[in-house]
Parts: structure tokens; C-alpha cells; sequence
């Protein structure tokens, strides 16, 4: 969340590093926190020199409200599609920004939007391969005069003409793959790609297996590029979990060596006959369906801690005079605001502590 905008630094960066945290805004932001991988510091340093003081760049991005059925800004939502990533390497692409309203003379770096968040999960099975991949057009409200809103309690605080760069846009997202390595004579041996999971709200999509001439015979890859389409066009999120591996189907057109292979009906031969292949289920897959309490509470923790955290700026800027002079009703309302939000706080750790979950209640 912006209250006095951005500064673009550059669009189209990429972002190595491991996933730590996630949180949803009071403006329907989803945030991804990522810490940079060797290389990627840099992306910590705004134009003046000073570094994001928790080592870490914020990733955000407001997906379509309605994301095939699921909605964005329930907190379950988040956690359903960001918890299979903690502790894992992601790569984020979208555009390398300063926010200024952390610290208006200390501007925070962060990637916001977010174009595309790609995943390789770890896996037993060395034959198989798994990763997932999101794109994103961002559906933030661009009103030409902002006001910060927090509807629940009632409160309006005047703000700045923001836009949050790149919104509503059709984004593009791409990723290559290279194959497992290719299985002995005698093996399956047929390159196959499936679709374990999909919310597709593109514009379009196209996957593409190459296979090409490498060092001990030929290699296989898999590219693919994803149009987000706009949000007001009933577009702009797109979300898989995909796998890739060799199949003994002997029904598909072997790939030429310089050349696309036609995917068109693997999906179904692959998923019929690698059952061998698959028959371990992946954390990453688990985590998705595995308790879901524990992925909300986790989401309702971080919204309240966000949420408590946005109204303590607010609270300051207006003791500030920030807003003019006469701030004692506002200052009241915001002070309540958090009282009840602390409460709601107190509440969800203390569902943690039921469940046994006492590492979320520090979270």
C-alpha cells in the first residue's frame, strides 16, 4: 500500500530469492516478501544509496477480484495460492519501484507490480519435475485523487494522487524449463507435460516442448509464455502447477531435433501412464490441501498485523499535522481502529495456540 505513491526505478527486473512471508493489504494488495539470493542485493538499495533495513524486498500485486471462483481478498485465498511457497527459491519478474510512503526520506525498494512469480519444487523423484507459475495484471483503483478508506471503522483520511505503475495492463510472463535428465533405453522415454493444477483468467497461453541436441544425446525443454489480459476485460491472473517428465507413450510425434513438439493429447496419455512417476506426493502439492485452518490463520495474522501497522503510520503522520491541524476526531478513530484490530489479533493467536500452532503466534 502507497499512501504517498511511487518512484519507478525499472521495469521487467527479475528477483532471485527465498520466499519468507506473505500478507494480505487493506487495499486488496496480496505481498510477498522475498529475500534476494546471492546476486540480487541489489535490488535492496534505492537511488539514494540506503537498504531495505529487513534485507528483504516486498513483491505486490492486487489480483482480479474474482480468480475463477475464488475470491482475492479473502485471506484463505492468499494462503491457498502463497503458503506451498515459503522457504522455497522463487523468481520474481515486474517493476523494481521505491515506495515512499515507508519513510518518505528513506524510500523503500520493492517489486510492485508483480508480473510473474515462478516455483521449482523439490522433488523425490528425480525423473520428475514440478513447479509453479503465476501471472499477474495488476487491478489496483487509480482514482485521480486517492482516499485512504478503512470502511469497517468508518474512517476517510485524504491522501495523494497516486497510480500504481503498470496497473491495469496486459502483462506478459515466460519461463523455460530444462527436462530431468532423459531415462536409459528401456525406460519411458516419451517427454510429456501435464497440468496439475490451473485458474486460468489469461488472455492466452502457449507451452512448447523443445527438443535440441545437447552434450550425451538429445534434451528436452519446456517454454512457456502467458498473456495476463486486463482486468477490465474479465482477465489477468493465471496460476499453474506443472509437471514434466518422460512417459512410455508411444502414440505422440517425436519432436524433430530443432523443433516444437506437438503437446496436443500427452496431457492424457502422460496422466494415465506415470502413475509410477507420480505416485509421491510433493510438499508443494500437499501444502495446498493439507490444513487449511492453519493457512488462514496465518493470512487473518499477517492481515491484522498489516492492517495495525498501516493505521500506526497513519496515526503518526496525522500527529504530524501531516493532514492539518484539526486531527483530534480522526486521531480517536484510528486509535479505537487499532484497539479492535489488536483485539481481533489476540483472537487469531490465540486459535494458533489451540491448534497447537505456537510458531504462528510470533508470526
Amino acid at each position: 500500500m502507497g499512501l504517498l505513491g511511487w518512484t519507478e526505478l525499472r521495469d521487467g527486473v527479475t528477483l532471485r530469492g527465498t520466499a519468507t512471508d506473505y500478507f494480505p493489504n487493506l487495499d486488496g494488495d496480496w505481498s510477498l516478501m522475498v529475500t534476494p539470493s546471492f546476486g540480487f542485493e541489489n535490488l535492496l538499495r534505492n537511488n539514494k544509496g540506503q537498504i531495505n533495513t529487513s534485507r528483504q524486498v516486498e513483491c505486490e500485486v492486487e489480483p482480479p477480484d474474482n480468480l475463477g471462483g475464488l475470491d482475492a481478498e479473502n485471506p484463505g485465498t492468499l494462503a491457498r495460492f502463497f503458503e506451498p511457497l515459503m522457504n522455497k527459491e522463487v523468481v520474481v519478474t515486474g517493476t523494481w519501484v521505491q515506495d515512499r510512503s515507508h519513510t518518505p526520506t528513506n524510500p523503500r525498494t520493492e517489486i510492485h507490480p508483480i508480473t510473474s512469480i515462478f516455483c521449482e519444487y523439490p522433488s523425490s523423484n528425480s525423473a520428475v519435475k514440478r513447479f509453479e507459475f503465476f501471472v499477474f495484471s495488476d487491478d489496483s483503483w487509480n482514482p485521480d485523487v486517492s482516499i485512504l478508506t478503512f470502511p469497517s471503522f468508518g474512517i476517510s483520511l485524504p491522501g495523494v494522487k497516486i497510480k500504481v505503475p503498470h496497473s491495469q495492463e496486459d502483462r506478459t510472463g515466460t519461463f523455460t524449463v530444462p527436462y530431468p535428465p532423459r531415462p536409459p533405453v528401456g525406460s519411458p522415454r516419451t517427454p510429456y507435460f501435464r497440468l496439475i493444477r490451473e485458474v486460468d483468467k489469461s488472455a492466452s497461453k502457449s507451452f512448447q516442448v523443445i527438443r535440441f541436441a545437447g552434450a550425451g544425446g538429445d534434451q528436452f525443454q519446456i517454454n512457456g509464455t502467458v498473456r495476463s489480459g486486463k482486468p477490465s476485460q474479465g482477465k489477468g491472473f493465471y496460476n499453474a502447477l506443472i509437471e514434466i517428465g518422460f512417459t512410455e507413450a508411444d502414440d505422440v510425434t517425436p519432436p524433430s531435433r530443432e523443433g516444437d513438439l506437438d503437446v496436443s493429447g500427452i496431457d492424457a496419455t502422460a496422466a494415465a501412464s506415470t502413475n509410477d512417476l507420480t505416485a509421491d506426493v510433493d510438499s508443494a502439492v500437499a501444502a495446498i490441501t493439507q490444513a487449511p485452518e492453519v493457512g488462514e490463520i496465518r493470512a487473518n495474522i499477517a492481515l491484522r498485523r498489516r492492517q495495525i501497522s498501516v493505521l500506526q503510520q497513519a496515526e503518526d503522520r496525522f500527529r504530524d499535522e501531516l493532514y492539518g491541524e484539526d486531527t483530534g476526531e480522526e486521531l480517536r478513530q484510528i486509535r479505537d481502529a487499532i484497539a479492535q484490530l489488536q483485539q481481533e489479533l489476540d483472537n487469531q493467536r490465540q486459535r494458533a495456540r489451540d491448534l497447537g500452532q505456537s510458531d504462528l503466534v510470533d508470526f
